[in-house]
């Protein structure tokens, strides 16, 4: 019964990492483009740019 617990949580968990992962690569990537872009235009301050910060260790 235990099994059925782990594999079920592994189904739900896997996609969500799978998209932090992804996200990290692209942001490793696209960030040196990104970067000035991304702290001059306040379109990228919502949710989006928090995720982004987050993900990059940076507060803002």
């Amino acid at each position: 019964m235990e099994s059925v617990i782990y594999i079920a949580l592994a189904i739900v968990c896997l996609p969500i990492w799978a998209v932090v992962i992804a996200e990290r690569i692209a942001i490793y990537y696209v960030w040196r483009e990104f970067d000035c872009h991304y702290r001059t235009d306040h379109r990228f301050r919502g949710l989006h740019g928090w995720v982004v910060a987050m993900l990059r260790g940076r507060n803002l």
